[in-house]
């Protein structure tokens, strides 16, 4: 190697530490606190900026390549299912809706029935209580309730469907409606406003543009990890380290998760890695009133009503939601002047979607060259569930007082009156004659008991590792059904306890650095 090749190299810094955290949305952030917290030494690792409300600039075209994973783009492999994740130090939490599930008693037995432990309802209350009281969790307020969202509720009202206002972790919110895009004032109780600053006052050391490469292990122990820290105005290397941990978690979320640890052979270690992933599809669909909407003013999403059946994790819930014009193009399935047509309508549209409860039938894969591959098969019974829910949804709108309702299918005609929604049951479901996009990815790295069947054991334990965890949503047994925000974090709260009481890590002080 020739001494300018030497020369170019970037410098290596060596850390020492108790934890490393990959990843800091909801999951990774209160791993980070909780330990802090506890004692332990905590580095956390994050592929993306690092952010304030001067950044949200409320340019659409802008924040998603800043914000979102592939500028908001990434999809399944046939193209039918648009997957939104972020990155940013907060992760997904800086461009969610803040909608706040407990996660329901029902999904809570039933992983209990599958054995996992310390999961039951009257169990997790605790947990729930405190990242409610973190995070500032409050309901919706009937006057804080948009345009968009009143007539989402008199609709459904009207059909006897008791819709709710949501649960959320805003503070004073001024209804810009740009949450998608991050808050440019502070208003969201995201991560980065909460546990990260906690994190940090317990001595925890936060890296931003920096991204997670290779994992080092000694058979059942991971000893090391490689990460690459980036100049953001240039996106060249300009650090590599090599940090040495007692523990290592990865909360990268429901696809970055999976994607590092087959990177990094993990897979070979337990095929479940990847497999049973749950991407919560949704299809948006619109109403065309009369009189002026404007959606995109006000909370996003105010309003939801829902059809589960418990018995058979199933069913889908509608959730009224907000947008600004290009989020709003890309889930309209016109072009030409058929685009502009729908655009035109864009002041009187009423907008809220379907989120189905669905099987977990995707897989994510890494090939030999590092290429990503996510496949997702929609299953029958969820594709009941989402033509259900398209009737549904379009007998809301009609009730609301809409003129017209444009669904989301390259089939469907545009409904003008109530008497044409029965032709959603002549709808073919298949991919790409629906418009799919998913913000919740889920159940890659599933708990469980078995290895034959799970990638973890109930605390987020990967199977015959001793000190590697995972703390996203790739956990999830089974899909939630809801809104995951505070079920990622209920957990990782209680796996750090877990991680605090057990003999994973010793308390050191001071990091270690050469």
């Amino acid at each position: 190697m020739s001494l300018k090749a030497k020369a170019s190299r970037p410098p290596l810094r060596d850390l020492e530490t108790d934890v490393c955290v990959v990843g800091s949305g909801a999951g990774g952030a209160v791993m980070a606190k909780e330990l802090a917290e506890g004692g332990l030494r905590v580095v956390v690792l994050e592929k993306g900026g690092r952010f304030t409300k001067r950044d949200f600039t409320q340019k659409e075209e802008e924040m998603f390549p800043r914000l979102y994973e592939d500028a908001g783009l990434r999809a399944t492999q046939d193209q039918s299912v648009i997957i939104l994740h972020a990155q940013g130090v907060g992760g997904t939490t800086l461009v969610n809706d803040n909608i706040c599930f407990r996660t329901p008693d029902f999904v809570l037995e039933h992983w209990k029935a599958r054995g996992i432990e310390h999961i039951a309802p009257p169990q997790m209350v605790p947990y729930f209580e405190k990242v409610e009281k973190t995070i500032g969790v409050c309901e919706i307020q009937a006057e804080e309730v948009s345009r968009n969202d009143q007539l989402f509720y008199r609709g459904a009202a009207k059909l006897g469907l008791q819709p709710k206002r949501f649960s959320h972790n805003r503070k004073d919110c001024i209804g810009c409606g740009f949450c998608y895009c991050g808050c440019a004032y502070d208003r969201k109780q995201n991560m980065a406003l909460t546990y990260l600053p906690q994190a940090e006052v317990a001595g925890a050391m936060i890296l931003d543009h920096t991204e997670a490469e290779e994992i080092g292990r000694n058979t059942n122990r991971v000893t090391h990890i490689t990460a690459s820290r980036k100049d953001p105005r240039t996106g060249c290397i300009k650090e590599k380290l090599r940090i040495r941990q007692k523990c290592l978690i990865i909360a990268g979320g429901g696809i970055s998760t999976p994607i590092l640890l087959l990177k990094n052979g993990f897979g070979r270690l337990n095929p479940n890695v990847g497999r049973h992933l749950s991407l919560h599809p949704i299809l948006a669909s619109l109403g065309v009133m009369a009189e002026e909407v404007r959606f995109y003013e006000g909370i996003p999403q105010c309003v939801y009503t829902d059809r589960i059946v418990a018995s058979e994790m199933a069913g889908f819930v509608l959730e009224g939601i907000g947008a600004h014009p290009v989020l709003t193009s890309l889930v309209l399935n016109t072009f030409g002047e058929g685009h502009r047509e729908r655009m035109r309508d864009f002041n009187r549209l009423t907008v809220h979607y379907v989120m189905v409860m669905d099987r977990p039938q995707g897989r994510i894969r890494v090939g030999p060259k590092g290429q990503i591959s996510i496949t997702y098969r929609f299953h029958p019974r969820d594709q009941q569930s989402l033509r259900e829910g398209m009737k549904l949804s379009a007998q809301v709108y009609f009730a609301a007082g809409a003129r017209k309702v444009y669904l989301n299918h390259v089939d469907a005609p545009v409904l003008e009156d109530k008497s044409q929604i029965e032709a959603i049951d002549r709808l073919r479901m298949e991919p790409n004659r629906i418009l799919l996009y998913s913000a919740h990815q889920i159940a890659s790295c599933r708990m469980g008991t078995d290895p034959k069947h799970s990638v973890t054991d109930s605390f987020g334990k990967f199977h015959g590792m001793e000190n590697l965890f995972i703390s996203d949503a790739s956990l999830f047994p089974t899909s939630l059904g809801y809104n995951p925000q505070v079920t990622i974090m209920a957990l990782a709260t209680r796996n750090a306890e877990y991680i605090l009481n057990s003999s994973v890590v010793s308390k050191t002080v001071g990091f270690g650095v050469t």
